[in-house]
């Protein structure tokens, strides 16, 4: 089924010494504002953790407390010198989980109707969960 999308407009705009108009950015959210080079690290930290795990198996329901311990452990170990993990990058994905956690319980998340969804994204699995531990972490 075709969807019309619309085009929001503030009614401000914004000229270019080209002559071209846009509406201006004002109340957007500003993408380009994130440090991509930072955020290469903790990609990598998700692309680690999806070969140990598979894709997606943190949106599968770890607690927030679990995130929290996870990240202030991570977050003491970077602060002790520890250099064996991307210590930095462990605490953003786990901040991000806390994160990801507040945003489903605003939505009224229905966690089984998510995994389906998640299931049916192609080279998205849970893999075998009988061969993982509680103690495995990312």
């Amino acid at each position: 089924m075709k969807k019309d999308f619309v085009i929001k407009d503030s009614g401000k705009r914004q000229g270019f010494s080209s002559g071209a108009v846009r509406d201006t950015e004002e109340g957007k959210i500003l993408w380009d504002l994130l440090p991509f080079e930072a955020l290469k690290r903790v990609a990598q930290h998700y692309t680690n953790g999806a070969k140990k795990y598979t894709k997606n198996n943190w949106k599968l329901g770890i607690p927030t407390e679990r995130f929290f311990s996870s990240a202030l452990r991570h977050l003491i170990e970077y602060r002790l010198g520890e250099t064996e993990e991307d210590h930095l990058s462990a605490v953003i994905f786990n901040i991000l989980g806390i994160i990801f956690n507040e945003e489903k319980d605003k939505e009224g998340f229905n966690r089984e109707e998510y995994i389906r969804d998640i299931m049916s994204i192609p080279g998205s699995t849970v893999g075998n969960l009988e061969e993982r531990s509680e103690d495995d972490e990312l």
